[in-house]
């Protein structure tokens, strides 16, 4: 066709310092990069687009830890014993405690699924074993007992987060719950 230019690599920045430059990058496969570095170098992804359209940021970890199951809950804060579904960047899992793989602040939700409705429970956010001062969830007694929260916190790389539940005076069991982290700003 005239006036088109292919190419499947495109050095953005001419700059000697390869940290310098962006790479827009795509592939056979139908996928695609910007990427920091020079054509045929580059060092570190910026953004992906996979086959689907899904485009990924590979520099902002996300985590999506989850359980399901049944515990008794406790009169004093008991942690979910959660599972990593879908993570990227790092994030690791220490006796049900996510580490905390990059400083920033992130965006944090979480919820804990209680089966009785007599009473009310609450889920509340911990790190490295300190409960958060006003990150708890309430739950009305006689409602529907998923009490969860959204919120913004500062974490240092190697934190640990964790969700615990805790119930009031009325026995009840844990039956599920989850906890999402996604970074939003590096520090």
């Amino acid at each position: 066709m005239a006036g088109q230019i292919k190419a499947n690599q495109i050095q953005l920045g001419d700059d000697a310092v390869a940290s310098r430059n962006f790479v827009w990058q795509t592939n056979i496969d139908g996928t695609a990069k910007l990427a920091r570095g020079n054509v045929g170098a580059t060092t570190q992804d910026i953004l992906t687009v996979g086959v689907d359209g899904v485009i990924k940021y590979p520099q902002l970890p996300y985590t999506v830890a989850a359980w399901n199951g049944s515990i008794a809950a406790q009169s004093t804060a008991t942690t979910v014993p959660i599972t990593l579904t879908a993570l990227n960047n790092n994030f690791t899992l220490n006796a049900n405690r996510l580490v905390v793989p990059v400083t920033g602040v992130y965006s944090i939700t979480y919820a804990i699924t209680f089966d009785a409705t007599s009473d009310a429970q609450i889920s509340q956010l911990y790190v490295n074993g300190i409960a958060v001062d006003g990150q708890q969830a309430f739950s009305a007694s006689g409602f529907a007992s998923k009490p969860r929260a959204t919120c913004l916190q500062s974490l240092t790389a190697g934190d640990l987060v964790d969700v615990r539940g805790i119930r009031g005076s009325t026995a009840c069991n844990m039956t599920a719950g989850y906890l999402t982290m996604h970074l939003v700003a590096k520090a």
